[in-house]
C-alpha cells in the first residue's frame, strides 16, 4: 500500500513539472549591454566590440543568445544587430541594436587644398574639416572651393562624401554661389572632392586635393 501511495505520489510530482513546463508561454527577456544606437567612429578598431547582452528566463534562469548582422567599421552608415534566444518551452525572443560607423571625426582636421578648375591648377589654401555635434556623418567646410566663409557641409556615406546643392553667401565680395559635388576616401589624409559651382551666370567644373596637414 506505501508502496502504491510513493508510487502515485511521485507520479503527481511529474505530471505536475510537466504540467508547469507546458504552461511556460513567456518568452525570455534580453537586455543589451552598452548603448543603442551604438555610435563608433569609422576605422576606430578592425573589428566591431560588441558589447554583448544578458538573457533571463522565468523558468530556466540565465541563457545564452546568438546575433545575426555585422558591422563593416570601413563604411559610414547604420547597420543592425539582432540578439535571439530561445528558451526551454521554446518561446523566443529578440531585440535589435542600431550600430552607426561615423566617420566625421575620422575626416576632419586640417587639411591643405590644392584646387584645380577642371585640370588647370587655379590655387592652394588652408581648409578647416569639423564635425557636427547634431548629428553624425555629416562633415562641415570652413572655406570650400577657395572662397572666403564658405561654409559648406558634405554627408558621408560608406566612403563617399558627397556635398548636397547648397547655395551660401561667401568670398570677396560675398555674395551667392551654389556648391553640389562628391568624392571618395581611401584614407584620412588624403582624397579629392570634384564639384560644380554657379556663380551668377557662370558655371563650372573643379576639383580640389585634401592633404591633411
Amino acid at each position: 500500500m506505501m508502496k502504491k501511495i510513493a508510487y502515485l505520489t511521485l507520479l503527481l510530482v511529474v505530471v505536475s513539472i510537466i504540467s508547469c513546463k507546458k504552461n511556460d508561454t513567456t518568452p525570455p527577456i534580453i537586455t543589451l549591454q552598452g548603448s543603442n544606437p551604438d555610435i563608433v567612429t569609422f576605422a576606430s578598431q578592425a573589428i566591431y566590440a560588441d558589447p554583448g547582452a544578458t538573457v533571463i528566463d522565468d523558468f530556466d534562469g540565465t541563457l545564452t543568445y546568438t546575433t545575426s548582422g555585422s558591422v563593416n567599421m570601413y563604411s559610414a552608415g547604420k547597420s543592425v544587430i539582432t540578439y535571439s534566444a530561445l528558451d526551454g518551452a521554446k518561446n523566443a525572443s529578440s531585440v535589435m541594436r542600431t550600430v552607426i560607423v561615423n566617420a566625421a571625426p575620422y575626416v576632419s582636421g586640417f587639411f591643405t587644398v590644392k584646387n584645380y578648375i577642371i585640370s588647370t591648377y587655379d590655387a592652394t589654401y588652408i581648409d578647416t574639416l569639423s564635425v557636427r555635434i547634431d548629428t553624425t556623418n555629416v562633415i562641415n567646410f570652413k572655406r570650400f572651393g577657395t572662397y572666403e566663409n564658405a561654409t559648406v557641409y558634405g554627408t558621408i556615406a560608406g566612403t563617399t562624401i558627397t556635398i548636397p546643392q547648397q547655395t551660401v553667401s561667401c568670398g570677396i565680395p560675398s555674395h551667392s554661389r551654389t556648391f553640389s559635388g562628391a568624392g571618395s576616401f581611401a584614407s584620412d589624409s588624403v582624397f579629392t572632392i570634384n564639384y560644380t559651382i554657379a556663380d551668377s551666370s557662370l558655371v563650372y567644373s573643379a576639383h580640389g586635393n585634401y592633404i591633411r596637414n
